[in-house]
């Protein structure tokens, strides 16, 4: 924790990031009692608290969490907004640090080793002001509490989770259909929520959420080379964007089903898959997906691990999921983490040191082989008009499109992806694995050692 601590005083500048200034821009709009999804008063405020180059050219970064979850960032723009952003930093790391101590006592894994890990894939979300950290932490605590029997404390940790709703719904549709006693704090979950929503925003607009900004916001990043979403690969292999993003929904429904049956089914061998595992369906593919939200995959990877036989073999697989294989967040102080982070987790889980720091060498040649390569140039970039009653994802659709690199770019960077995706499958079949064994019953965690795998 007191490396991460000293990697942010380096790196976490508050006048040059994106997301951040979106979310807390969208908090202050809400204390306004303004709309936070249109391109006004988001665009005036972006402009305003943080000197990116791309609000320079007006375009509009949007913020496209729930009505519910803006409201926190409602309260934290009350604060000036550096003091907000170092305590949002700060908070981050906290909840790292505590998802990492909740898993170890989940998982077996040591501590140091889950830190590390979930440290280098989530250091450039946080950076950039991305909640991916508090998820993270709902997410353990959801699978602690359900391993010490505690249904009612899991559903309000499930509940957190819906901050972001496509990785939320299927853990909180796992713990309701499976175990009746989280039902009552679910409805009482569902009633705050649209509460607090209608007390900060008007139907209207909440309407407008569901039904305008989320179908626009996936569509907005379909071409983005840093998606990890089942969209962007179809749209990279020449499939059109409606196509490409109706497909996706339909694996997404298919997914969530999937996650909440072989959840259920797995929570026979240990009683936390009940909430890890529709999380890890829950980021294979889908119609909106960045790498960071991997990270909500690293519970139910890191439970199974103990389901191969290897424990070299369930290093160097967590390694191949959780490292940022693209180079699209990557600097030299990320060249530097990930390639810490993977000797940290290999030495600690494979327990021997030439596969360590070999595995840390192929990192470090592979991430810094990509940096700044698909990283976009903005000197083109022209001025975008801004439209007070659009959306601001129309905004940054336009600003996508302008950007957006050659096919053959895109099939190279999907290539770079493999490792990601493939691991996912490895564990997601895993899953599947374990939630078609009967009679196991559920175990107690164990910890992973050369030994004990």
């Amino acid at each position: 924790m007191t490396c991460g601590f000293c990697f942010f005083a380096v790196y976490a500048r508050a006048t040059d990031r994106l997301d951040f200034p979106a979310f807390y821009c969208a908090g202050e709009a809400l204390d306004r009692h303004a709309n936070p999804y249109l391109e006004m008063p988001l665009a005036a405020c972006e402009q305003r608290v943080s000197t990116n180059a791309l609000f320079r050219k007006h375009v509009v970064v949007p913020a496209p969490l729930p009505p519910y979850a803006l409201a926190a960032y409602a309260v934290v723009a009350l604060l000036p907004y550096e003091t907000s952003y170092r305590v949002d930093i700060m908070a981050s790391i906290l909840a790292l640090a505590a998802s990492a101590r909740l898993l170890a006592g989940v998982t077996g894994v040591p501590v140091l080793a889950l830190f590390a890990t979930a440290f280098m894939i989530s250091s450039a979300s946080i950076l950039n002001g991305q909640p991916i950290a508090f998820l993270l932490l709902a997410l353990a605590a959801a699978g602690w509490s359900l391993q010490r029997g505690s249904d009612r404390g899991a559903a309000c940790a499930a509940i957190a989770t819906l901050v972001e709703p496509h990785v939320g719904l299927g853990i909180c549709l796992a713990l309701f259909f499976a175990r009746p006693a989280t039902r009552p704090v679910f409805i009482a979950g569902a009633v705050m929520m649209t509460t607090v929503s209608i007390a900060v925003l008007a139907p209207k607009a909440i309407s407008e959420y569901i039904y305008a900004v989320l179908p626009a916001h996936a569509a907005s990043e379909a071409t983005l080379i840093s998606q990890f979403s089942l969209t962007g690969l179809l749209v990279a292999l020449g499939v059109p964007t409606r196509l490409a993003l109706e497909t996706a929904s339909l694996q997404y429904v298919i997914m969530l089903i999937l996650g909440v049956v072989y959840g259920r089914r797995a929570a026979r061998y240990d009683r936390a898959l009940l909430a890890y595992v529709p999380a890890l369906f829950a980021v294979i593919g889908g119609p909106f997906l960045h790498l960071t939200q991997v990270a909500l995959a690293l519970p139910a990877a890191a439970l199974l691990a103990r389901k191969i036989k290897s424990s070299t073999s369930a290093a160097f697989a967590l390694t191949a999921l959780f490292v940022d294989w693209t180079g699209w967040s990557a600097d030299w102080g990320n060249v530097l983490l990930m390639t810490v982070g993977t000797f940290t987790l290999v030495l600690l889980i494979g327990g021997r040191r030439r596969h360590a720091l070999g595995s840390a060498v192929v990192v470090a040649m592979a991430s810094a082989s990509w940096t700044h390569t698909v990283t976009p140039s903005l000197a083109s970039v022209r001025l975008f008009p801004i439209d007070p009653n659009a959306l601001a994802e129309v905004s940054w659709a336009a600003f996508i499109d302008t950007v957006r690199t050659s096919r053959g770019t895109m099939l190279l960077n999907t290539i770079t992806k493999l490792p990601n995706w493939t691991t996912l499958m490895l564990f997601a079949v895993l899953a599947i694995e374990v939630g078609r064994t009967t009679g196991m019953g559920s175990t107690s965690a164990g910890r992973i050692t050369p030994d004990a795998v």
